[in-house]
């Protein structure tokens, strides 16, 4: 079995996670539904996320503007049957 080494790759997973990374919101929701299956601690470290900040994120109140515009896109959604794009 051939071992493989990373040699001048050390680090360098962790300079392109802007891109493809979901927001932190995202993050955290995924870690409040699966608490029940693992410890915060552990999911708030394989997310790369502080448990300071899930704990953070539960108490804030919903942003407002959010859920409007949240609303409004699912009415204009339904209106047009379902469909987007320029028609």
């Amino acid at each position: 079995m051939k071992k493989f080494k990373l040699g001048g790759l050390k680090g360098s997973f962790k300079k392109g996670n802007g891109l493809l990374r979901e927001r932190v919101e995202l993050r955290y929701r995924f870690i409040e539904s699966e608490k029940a299956s693992f410890p915060v601690a552990v999911l708030c470290r394989v997310m790369d996320v502080s448990r300071s900040g899930f704990y953070a994120w539960r108490q804030r109140e919903p942003d407002e503007q959010r859920q409007c515009l949240h609303r409004e896109v699912k009415d204009i959604h339904g209106q047009k049957r379902g469909s987007y794009g320029s028609l």
